[in-house]
């Protein structure tokens, strides 16, 4: 039987609280990431994703979220 290759990893970074902060995804040589900001009173606030390029993290998108 053969093992199947891991093609790509995910990695989660949490906070003391539990809150997620960043969500690694790694695939081949591609690295692409998201970070989340929370409020004051911890709400997500805001979320990025960028890709790693030339050994350098270059921010792609973000999204700002309303409540209503």
């Amino acid at each position: 039987m053969k093992r199947k290759k891991q093609i790509a990893s995910t990695k989660f970074e949490y906070d003391e609280k539990g809150k997620l902060l960043t969500r690694l995804n790694v695939q081949g040589n591609q690295e692409r990431k998201n970070q989340l900001n929370y409020s004051s009173n911890n709400l997500l606030q805001s979320f990025t994703f960028h890709v790693k390029q030339n050994n350098k993290w270059e921010l792609q998108k973000t999204h700002e979220l309303i409540y209503k």
